[in-house]
This record gives C-alpha cells, sequence and structure tokens, in this order.
C-alpha cells in the first residue's frame, strides 16, 4: 500500500513540475517555440481580419452585395509580395501583403444579364474598383476571373515592407510605409501601381456601349467563319491591317474552358499576329482609359482593359492565331489569349473589335 501511495505521490509531483516548465511557452495566446525553431515572420502566420470593414458590390449583378468583416474573413487568403513602381517609372519599394484575391470574392457575386442584352455571359463587363475618396481603378471581367493564378488582383488587409537582412533599421527604400487603414487593391501583374487602389469601398459592375448596330448578337451553335477582321473607331468599321505586325510563336499550350475541361489532345503550338502590336498599328496611340470588345461571327463577345494588354507580361502573349500545330487557319481568325487558364476568352471567327474608351467621371 505504501508502495502505491509513492508512485502516485511521484507521479503528481512530475506532472505538476512538467506544467511549471511549459506553461510559459502557452501564455498570452503566443508560440515562442514556432519562432524559435522557424523564425517565424508576422506574415507566416495568420494574421485576423480588421473589423469594421464594408465593401458593396453593385451595378450588373443579380443582387446588390453588402459585405462585412464577418463575411470577408472567412474567404480564403494569399501572401504576395511585390516589386512596385509609379507611372513614372520610378521604383516605389517591395511590400508583403495579406489579401483576398478578387476572383475568390466573385466566386460569390452572380452577374446579371438580361434578355436585351446581346451577349448572355459576363465577359464583356467591366469592374470597376471605388475608393473612399471616389477614386476608381478599371478592370476586364475577365482579366480578374479567367486569368492564372499566380499574382492574381487582390484586395489586401495587411501590409509590410520587405527589408533587407542586414541593418533593415537603416534602410530607407520603402516609400510608403504606413499600415493599411481599409482594403487596398493590388495589381502585382501591372508593370506600374497605376491601378493600386487604396481604402476601397465598392465594386462595381458595368456593360460598357458599344456599336451594336454593326455588331452581331449572340447566336449560341452557329458554325461560321471569318476570314477577315474589322475594327470599329467612332461608329465607322474598318478593314484591319496587318502590315508590318509582328508573328509570335508559343508553344506547349494546354487548352482548357471553364465549362467542359480540358480541350486539348496534347500540348500544341500557335503561330500569329502579335495582339499588342495589331491594335497599335490600326488604332494608333492607346491609353489606360482604353478597352478592347472582340466579338466573333456567332456573336460570342469579350473585353480586354488596355493596361492587361500592353501593361502586363501575360498581355504580351495575346496573339491572332494563324496557324495551329503547324497547320495554317486561313480560313478562320481566332483570338488566343496563351496567358489565361481557362480559354473562354478565345474567340472562333473573330470578325470585329472595337476601341472603347471609358470616362474619367
Amino acid at each position: 500500500m505504501d508502495r502505491i501511495l509513492t508512485f502516485f505521490k511521484s507521479f503528481f509531483i512530475a506532472q505538476i513540475t512538467l506544467f511549471i516548465l511549459i506553461a510559459p511557452l502557452f501564455s498570452a495566446g503566443k508560440y515562442p517555440a514556432v519562432d524559435a525553431v522557424s523564425s517565424a515572420t508576422s506574415l507566416s502566420v495568420k494574421i485576423s481580419f480588421p473589423e469594421n470593414i464594408t465593401l458593396t458590390v453593385f451595378g450588373k449583378v443579380k443582387n446588390i452585395y453588402h459585405l462585412n468583416s464577418k463575411y470577408l474573413s472567412t474567404l480564403s487568403t494569399v501572401r504576395i509580395r511585390t516589386k512596385e513602381a509609379d507611372r513614372d517609372g520610378r521604383v516605389t519599394g517591395a511590400y508583403s501583403y495579406i489579401a483576398i484575391p478578387v476572383n475568390f470574392l466573385f466566386e460569390g457575386i452572380k452577374p446579371l444579364k438580361t434578355s436585351t442584352d446581346l451577349f448572355d455571359r459576363p465577359l464583356d463587363l467591366i469592374i470597376t474598383f471605388i475608393s473612399k475618396t471616389g477614386q476608381k481603378s478599371h478592370f476586364s471581367y475577365g482579366e480578374l476571373t479567367m486569368c492564372n493564378d499566380s499574382n492574381p488582383v487582390s484586395l489586401a488587409y495587411y501590409k509590410e515592407p520587405v527589408l533587407p537582412s542586414k541593418e533593415p533599421e537603416k534602410y530607407t527604400k520603402n516609400r510608403d510605409t504606413k499600415p493599411l487603414s481599409g482594403l487596398k487593391l493590388i495589381c502585382p501583374r501591372d508593370k506600374y501601381t497605376n491601378r493600386y487602389l487604396d481604402n476601397v469601398i465598392s465594386i462595381k459592375f458595368s456593360l460598357p456601349k458599344s456599336s451594336d448596330t454593326i455588331l452581331p448578337k449572340l447566336a449560341k451553335g452557329k458554325k461560321c467563319n471569318s476570314n477577315k477582321l474589322f475594327y470599329i473607331k467612332g461608329g465607322k468599321k474598318f478593314e484591319s491591317s496587318y502590315s508590318g505586325v509582328k508573328i509570335e510563336k508559343y508553344t506547349n499550350w494546354i487548352r482548357i474552358g471553364h465549362g467542359r475541361g480540358i480541350k486539348s489532345k496534347s500540348p500544341e503550338s500557335v503561330t500569329g499576329y502579335s495582339l499588342r502590336d495589331f491594335l497599335f498599328k490600326n488604332f494608333g496611340e492607346n491609353g489606360p482609359d482604353d478597352f478592347y470588345l472582340f466579338v466573333g461571327c456567332d456573336g460570342y463577345r469579350s473585353i480586354f482593359s488596355w493596361s492587361e494588354i500592353f501593361r502586363t507580361y501575360e498581355g504580351g502573349k495575346m496573339i491572332l492565331i494563324t496557324k495551329r500545330n503547324g497547320l495554317p487557319t486561313d480560313k478562320d481568325i481566332t483570338l488566343g489569349i496563351i496567358g489565361d487558364f481557362f480559354v473562354d476568352r478565345d474567340i472562333h471567327g473573330l470578325s470585329f473589335v472595337e476601341k472603347i474608351t471609358i470616362s474619367k467621371k
């Protein structure tokens, strides 16, 4: 009996001692043991979503969405590091953000198309982010939803400057060191920070005005080809010129559709005219307020922003296809967006392209 009592007494003392030793490791909800082993930074662990954030989504959507911190905090986040330069080409710093990719947010937003619209899908919509002070930043719906997953356009709620390992306390090359006070729109693919926007409070879906008396209405299932491409400028159409437009080739292209999955039997090679060069040759000067609406002979549509075409790496991989797997496509013109994850913005039987300049108001 004495031996049993001695055993339990020793066991109890051992448990109390162990608790005293490890309790400080878990005090105040911190995990110093993790920091000691992994040197984890604040961006390596979960950052709580701030309170009192609201975001309204309106316009060409089925409902007006009023999103608060409680809802936004349930969405998945990513860590994104950016190297930033302003519109004058001056480097303004490097930063790490915790952010919600916009395409994650849009999974729960339903665009609205009516029976009077010539196209029944959202790929011809313009998305406008609006700040607390009324500033705006514009995108095509497709560049936010059909793109690949690297460096997505995102709404950030936490930011830290990227610092060098040597003498970080003396580093002064990050110009913006203030913490975020709301949602910040970041565009890591863009060459410059023109479309970055502080304190975003709303997002508008809109359908731009186009030359619908010239452009065909969507005819589902229509079989057609196009060997001529017209461009529309000032409400008038002109036959496009390919004179002097650069030819580019891409390989290892695997086509996958958003609705029906993989289309390629094997990786494909395509050759065609550079879209950047084509637009410049036919439309002349272009700028950040311009969008380009592409329409097929069957009425299928896709709209693109000037910024995504001319100021992103992916924009350099957009072509008008003339050869697929070495075979010419003389009887058809196809818009190929090689850098997208999904091919839903590609257009077979491409017949028209219209430049649309949005209002700065």
